[in-house]
């Protein structure tokens, strides 16, 4: 839910880190205040460690299943736009 602006500035803040932490998008603001048990969450950051590049991983393998890129974003290519992320379909 946050914005192009938000996401930018969150990658250049992770390369003046030295860190090389991909921005991922795949998480709605409501599915980030249920992982984090707080409200309006809008970006989060995860410290470069064992379980970051397990979720890291995690993530790629759920980017694929959605068909979208890493940031959220129809996969280059793709005619059909992806569903929003955290769209849920009954």
């Amino acid at each position: 839910d946050g914005g192009e602006d938000g996401r930018r500035k969150l990658a250049q803040a992770a390369r003046r880190a030295g860190a090389g932490a991909p921005v991922i998008g795949l998480f709605s603001s409501p599915q980030l205040d249920l992982a984090l048990g707080r409200t309006n969450v809008i970006h989060a950051a995860l410290a470069d460690s064992g379980p970051t590049a397990a979720f890291a991983a995690r993530c790629r393998r759920l980017a694929a299943y959605r068909g979208v890129s890493l940031d959220g974003v129809a996969a280059p290519g793709d005619e059909n736009e992806a569903a929003p992320t955290g769209a849920d379909e009954d």
